[in-house]
């Protein structure tokens, strides 16, 4: 029974591609510096309605990087040591603005890679 199969792959091809993924990137040198990073869609994008953030590095002492919805914050992650995590969801807006608050940080760097899916 190859059919079963067949439309799995059909299904996923049609789902893949109807994904755009706009991988864009920018990296935080200066960790000792409180920062209000804004985040834009790419210009050839349409209406976006989800966001993905995937954010590593090394800190030299700790930091907090928040996420703003509506001018409060949304999501919050704390920052030491090794860093590496994700953030993704619905997300209606064609920005998103990131704070990046230091806290007794010596030395290290910040990666941020984010996407806006339209």
């Amino acid at each position: 029974d190859e059919l079963p199969f067949t439309l799995l792959i059909i299904q996923f091809v049609l789902i893949t591609a109807s994904c755009t993924n706009y991988e864009q990137q920018l990296v935080i040198t200066d960790l000792k510096k409180s920062q209000v990073l804004l985040l834009h869609k790419k210009p050839n994008q349409k209406n976006v309605y989800s966001m993905g953030i995937h954010c590593y590095g090394k800190l030299d002492g700790e930091a907090e990087l928040v996420l703003i919805l509506n001018g409060a914050p949304y999501k919050t992650e704390p920052l030491k040591g090794n860093v590496n995590f994700t953030w993704g969801g619905d997300w209606y807006s064609d920005s998103m603005e990131l704070r990046y608050q230091p806290g007794n940080v010596s030395a290290g760097q910040l990666v941020i890679k984010y996407t806006f899916t339209d």
